[in-house]
């Protein structure tokens, strides 16, 4: 059981490097650059304000990515382990590329693409989170 553990556990840690990266660089980097925040403080106090964040919004976002896009009964090991590496891969992307970019999206669109192939992609919801990103588009032009 370890050894069908390893590889999806291995890809989790890498997707966690890169969120940190991605994460980490359009959250400080206006304190930092302005000598507000030194750099050895950033890491701690970006782990306490991720923490904060799991505990307060955590579980809805789990429930939502958990069983909101894809129903959780077609996630096995080798799926999960797709989505998570392909996550990682487009924030490893971005990262190198300097280009923000958005953790949740990149995982709700690694959600969707398995859904959409099965034919289970629970289109609902997912037009919902399209029409709220549009109409935010709108509101912002």
């Amino acid at each position: 059981m370890l050894n069908g553990l390893l590889l999806p556990f291995l890809v989790a840690m890498f997707l966690a490097i890169n969120m940190g990266g991605s994460g980490t660089s359009p959250s400080f980097a206006t304190a930092y650059g302005s000598g507000i925040l030194r750099r050895d403080l950033i890491p701690g106090l970006f782990g306490v304000c991720v923490l904060v964040g799991a505990l307060l919004a955590g579980k809805n976002t789990a429930i939502t990515l958990g069983k909101g896009i894809i129903p959780a009964e077609s996630l096995n090991y080798v799926l999960t382990t797709i989505i998570l590496f392909s996550v990682a891969l487009s924030l490893l992307f971005a990262n190198l590329l300097g280009v923000p970019q958005s953790t949740s999206q990149s995982t709700v669109l690694a959600l969707a693409a398995p859904a959409h192939y099965l034919g289970q992609l629970n289109t609902r919801l997912y037009r919902h989170g399209l029409y709220c990103r549009l109409s935010l588009l709108g509101l912002c032009t």
